[in-house]
């Protein structure tokens, strides 16, 4: 394409056409024939025959300059067509490889004539749904051309700018461009030249820099920038609030003018030494604000280096702690005061406690808590961003301190009254076993309670014994492959006996498959879980049914134990898996219990990779759920 300026029109001269050109030839052939005479001139006869040869030499002169004339304009033409060729390969090449998407378009009708690669590409139409339509029908100029009443503006300005355009591209994407176009003459045509620029980048990093700067206008510290010389570059609102000097008084002052410090000179020091060294320094001074008060402050030093890696300031983050450090003596004090508490709390706990080496594990490391918690209180006054967060674990901690006591104690008591009902059984019908007087039904009936009592005691030993050797994680899980089928059906005969004399229904409920379902887990283990699960269900259940069960779900195979007893309170949900917790206290019990066999069962399910939940509300029964890896 060649522009309108540079179009060169070309007339050659046809012989005697043009009459001043002519006399012109004419007056020029004359001066030439002058200076060279021709030989023949010397030997013709004077007269009319003389005259002619000379009128014929004339026009041969001329001609023969008129050629000349045309062979030199016809040079230039094929030196100018050879030059408008180069630039409009030139132009071709630069619109072609253009970074910037161009049309161009007839300035008369608005019709589209050409669009480069560049365009195509930024908003994913063919060139084909481009050329030859006008630049409103084209979807995504119509909010800007709404009809051919607007592109009038187009045609009138020689020069029309949008620096923030939204458009949509034909994937749907919504970008944001930048709009300039130009008016120009093109083989005596005006046409106008469209150049539209992506600054969805540039626009979505301008946005990133403001909200980076309004979060730092947010924070609740100073945030202060200086320069090699000390001159202040930017502070925040917090710093305005803080120090009292508004941004506008404190840009381009010096900051040891705005804000005093009193480092000592070992701090000073050390924060040469790190910013020099591209690390951080923090520690605490005194800082003066603007009415030249002082305050105990937090400060944050940090380097600002440039592109090539040169220092070439400093970010000072800062904040008053004044208050946060009376809150952590106070905090100390009062922390000191709870360790006195645990300690004489672990002391009264001891004197309670049964030769068990649970319980006496669980001393040993409450007292080192309770050695964790005093080193914890001396690291405060140098966590001043973690101080309310500790405060509220300590309360915690003695919460579940003192829970555990009660619960302990409830444990210690239950335990005594759980361990002295049977031996109090086995010692007395042991002793009726002698009295002669009795039949003997009777004394085997005895026997039975014995062997009855007996084995209810080698229960509460073994429960015992499982919850320490979890706790020590000493417990032995020996994995193999079961089959859930045959495992749940010899579930149901175990306990279908003891089901049937509390005129209870039993039901199992399986897969409708042929499919067989294998899963890893100990069996021994497992028999232990349903034990517990099921001897509570028999505990707690007057009437109706148990149901017990088992469905694949996912990788795992999801076992229940379901009953319609007298369900748990929903606030009792997650605490009964705690040991030596129960639903009933010391005051209120009717079912009697350790308290162990529920977190015993969470235990032995974590272990063999699975997890346990309860579905009950009081009064409406209880559900058990507990999954095993499947095979």
């Amino acid at each position: 394409m060649v522009s309108g300026e540079h179009a060169l029109q070309i007339q050659l001269p046809m012989g005697k056409n043009n009459k001043s050109e002519t006399a012109d030839f004419r007056e020029k052939a004359e001066e030439r024939l002058k200076r060279n005479p021709s030989k023949s001139s010397s030997i013709i006869v004077q007269g009319k025959m003389q005259k002619i040869m000379h009128e014929l030499e004339v026009q041969q002169i001329e001609l023969e300059m008129q050629n000349e004339e045309l062979m030199s304009i016809f040079s230039e033409r094929e030196r100018v067509d050879e030059s408008l060729k180069a630039s409009e390969s030139r132009y071709r090449r630069l619109f072609e490889s253009a970074k910037d998407g161009i049309l161009i378009l007839d300035a008369e009708t608005g019709m589209i004539a050409d669009v480069n690669p560049f365009m195509i590409e930024m908003l994913g139409y063919s060139k084909h749904q481009f050329l030859d339509k006008a630049i409103w029908e084209i979807g995504f100029f119509k909010d800007l051309f709404a009809n051919q009443d607007k592109f009038s503006e187009l045609q009138q300005k020689e020069y029309v700018r949008y620096d923030d355009l939204p458009l949509e591209t034909a994937d749907g994407r919504k970008i944001s461009v930048e709009f300039v176009s130009n008016s120009y003459f093109e083989e005596n045509k005006k046409v106008i030249q469209c150049n539209i620029r992506e600054i969805t980048e540039q626009k979505n990093m301008q946005n990133g820099i403001k909200f980076q700067a309004d979060l730092l206008n947010n924070v609740g510290q100073a945030v202060i920038a200086i320069d090699m010389l000390d001159n202040v570059t930017y502070w925040n609102r917090a710093a305005e609030k803080i120090y009292g000097w508004s941004s506008s008084e404190a840009i381009g002052q010096n900051i040891d003018y705005l804000i005093p410090s009193q480092p000592t000179k070992k701090q000073i020091k050390e924060i040469l030494k790190e910013i020099s060294e591209g690390n951080s320094w923090t520690g605490g001074f005194l800082m003066n604000r603007k009415d030249r008060s002082s305050f105990s402050a937090c400060v944050t030093f940090n380097p600002i280096f440039d592109s090539k890696g040169e220092l070439i300031g400093v970010t000072e983050i800062s904040s008053d702690n004044t208050e946060q450090k009376k809150a952590e003596q106070n905090l100390i004090v009062a922390n000191e005061e709870l360790i006195i508490q645990n300690i004489e709390k672990e002391k009264r706990a001891g004197e309670l406690i049964i030769a068990n080496k649970e319980l006496a594990f669980q001393n040993e490391e409450k007292e080192k808590r309770a050695e964790e918690l005093i080193i914890a209180n001396k690291e405060l006054a140098f966590q001043n961003n973690e101080k309310e967060e500790r405060a509220v674990e300590l309360i915690i901690a003695k919460n579940k301190a003192e829970e555990s006591d009660r619960l302990k104690s409830a444990f210690l008591a239950n335990m005594s009254h759980e361990v002295r009902t049977p031996l109090n059984s086995i010692i007395g019908f042991s002793e009726l076993l002698g009295d002669p007087d009795f039949e003997e039904d009777q004394k085997n009936e005895f026997i039975q309670h014995i062997i009855a009592s007996g084995n209810n005691l080698l229960s509460i030993i073994s429960d015992i014994m499982d919850i320490s050797k979890i706790e020590s994680g000493e417990i032995t899980i020996r994995k193999k492959q079961i089959d859930a089928q045959k495992f749940i059906s010899g579930i149901k005969e175990q306990f279908a006996f003891q089901t049937e004399a509390k005129k209870l229904e039993l039901k199992l409920t399986s897969p409708d498959t042929d499919e067989e379902t294998v899963f890893i887990a100990d069996a021994e283990r497992l028999m232990q879980i349903f034990n517990n699960l099921i001897g509570n269900a028999l505990k707690f259940t007057s009437e109706g049914k148990i149901e017990i069960g088992y469905h694949p779900k996912g990788k795992m195979v999801e076992f229940f134990v379901k009953d319609t007893g007298i369900g748990i309170p929903a606030e009792y949900h997650d605490k009964i898996f705690e040991r030596f917790r129960q639903v009933e206290d010391a005051k209120t019990r009717t079912y009697g219990g350790n308290g162990l066999g529920l977190t015993i069962t969470k235990n032995l399910v974590e272990l063999m990779g699975g997890k346990i939940r309860l579905e009950s509300k009081k009064g409406e029964g209880s559900a058990f759920y507990f999954t095993m890896p499947g095979n």
